[in-house]
């Protein structure tokens, strides 16, 4: 799992769906959007249950997200 590859993956299924962060965040059950921004930038690698929670929120499988 590339740290990049993730990052453009969030934000590519984010912006597809025309979420913002915190609507991403809400949907996810993240208390702070900036979780997600950090994410998106390639700051922080999210961890399992986090991709998880993304994962489900954006209806897609772990793999999808992290490919």
């Amino acid at each position: 799992m590339g740290r990049m590859k993730i990052a453009e993956n969030i934000k590519k299924f984010r912006t597809k769906r025309g979420w913002s962060q915190r609507v991403l965040a809400d949907r996810a059950g993240f208390k702070h959007a900036i979780y997600i921004a950090h994410w998106e930038r390639g700051r922080r690698v999210p961890s399992l249950p986090s991709l998880e929670k993304l994962a489900k929120a954006f209806r897609v499988s772990i793999t999808e997200l992290t490919k």
